[in-house]
């Protein structure tokens, strides 16, 4: 509940021309050690609460050699002064991943298939992401089927 009426009492705002956006930019170049920054990443800020007391908390997410990284978004909480107060993120160390995947997207979408074992809607889609919801990241496929099960359930 505390989250919630947090988030209530601040005012929410789309990020990309944010002041404290692109204020969070800036000190990414020069506190990216905050966040386990690799040359590979490239940060999203995605949207910006507003606290009454002026500070700010701007929520990044993070891609690596262009793909989405699944746990690797974090917060960056800026003081009404602009300053970096703290990062509340889940990582503890660079990502360091290859990009060169054992699976086809074709080959993870036929076993996302047979786990899934309905009828589809829809043309099923892939991408490569790197998933870093566990201390090891890894390469993996993120599959998007749209269909019907066998019990009638979506």
């Amino acid at each position: 509940m505390a989250a919630i009426a947090a988030l209530a009492a601040g005012a929410v705002t789309a990020a990309p021309q944010h002041s404290a956006a692109q204020q969070a930019h800036s000190l990414l170049k020069t506190h990216g050690g905050a966040v386990f920054a690799a040359e590979e990443d490239a940060f999203d800020a995605k949207d910006v609460v507003r606290d009454a007391n002026g500070d700010q908390h701007v929520r990044m997410q993070r891609s690596h050699r262009g793909m989405p990284v699944i746990g690797g978004d974090f917060v960056m909480h800026l003081l009404a002064n602009g300053a970096l107060k703290h990062v509340s993120q889940s990582r503890s160390q660079k990502l360091n991943v290859d990009d060169v995947a054992a699976l086809s997207d074709m080959q993870a979408i036929a076993y996302a298939q047979s786990l899934f074992g309905g009828n589809l809607h829809t043309k099923p889609k892939a991408r490569m992401v790197v998933f870093a919801r566990t201390a090891a990241a890894r390469l993996a496929y993120e599959v998007e089927l749209s269909g019907e099960k066998a019990d009638g359930t979506e």
